[in-house]
C-alpha cells in the first residue's frame, strides 16, 4: 500500500505541475520527499517545480540534498544552475555547469547555458577570458547539435556586440525559426 500511495502521489504531481497547477503539485512532491526521504529524484523533482514557481532558495536546497544523496546527479547540477544563474550568482552557475559537462560531455543545453553564464560574466566585468570562453561554449554546443536556436542566437548575439556583423546576421538568421526552444529545467 505504501509503494502504491508514493507512485501514485509522483503521479499526481506530475501531472498537476504539467498542467500549471503548481500548489497542488507542490504538496505532492513535498508529501513524496517526506515519505522517501532518501530518493534523490524526490529531491530534484520538488527542486524542479521550486525552480518553475520562482522560489530558487528552495530549489538549490533541494537539489543540494538530491547532490548529497547522488553525488553524480547530472540533472540536479544542471537545474541548481539554472537556479543559480535566475539569482545572478553566475559563477556558481558555470560551476555547476562544468560539473555536468565532466559527467556528460555531449550535453549541448548545459554548454550552452554555460556559454550564456559567462556571457553575462563578461558583461559585467569585461574580462575577456570570459568573452572567450562564452564563444567557446556556444560553438562547443552547436558542434554537437547544429540546429541548437538558443546557442544559435546567443552566439549570434555575441558575435553582434564584437561588430561582427556577418557571422551575427548568419547565427541569429539560423536560430530564428526556433526560439521557442528556450532552455527548460529538466527532470
Amino acid at each position: 500500500r505504501d509503494a502504491a500511495h508514493l507512485v501514485a502521489l509522483i503521479n499526481r504531481g506530475e501531472v498537476r505541475r504539467r498542467r500549471g497547477l503548481l500548489d497542488g503539485a507542490l504538496c505532492d512532491w513535498r508529501e513524496v520527499v517526506r515519505l522517501s526521504p532518501d530518493r534523490p529524484s524526490a529531491h530534484l523533482n520538488l527542486g524542479v517545480l521550486n525552480l518553475e514557481m520562482g522560489a530558487h532558495d528552495l530549489a538549490i536546497a533541494e537539489l543540494n540534498r538530491a547532490l548529497e544523496l547522488q553525488p553524480g546527479y547530472s540533472n540536479a547540477y544542471h537545474n541548481r544552475a539554472i537556479a543559480h544563474a535566475r539569482k545572478g550568482e553566475y559563477e556558481q552557475a558555470v560551476r555547476d555547469l562544468t560539473r555536468v559537462l565532466e559527467i556528460n560531455p555531449g550535453d549541448a543545453d548545459a554548454w550552452n547555458l554555460r556559454g550564456d553564464c559567462r556571457s553575462e560574466l563578461h558583461a559585467r566585468s569585461l574580462e575577456k577570458s570570459h568573452l572567450d570562453g562564452a564563444m567557446s561554449d556556444f560553438d562547443r554546443a552547436i558542434a554537437i547539435d547544429p540546429k541548437h536556436a538558443l546557442a544559435r542566437y546567443n552566439r549570434g548575439v555575441l558575435y553582434e556586440s564584437l561588430d561582427r556583423p556577418w557571422e551575427a546576421l548568419e547565427d541569429l538568421w539560423t536560430a530564428a525559426p526556433s526560439l521557442r526552444d528556450f532552455v527548460e529545467p529538466r527532470l
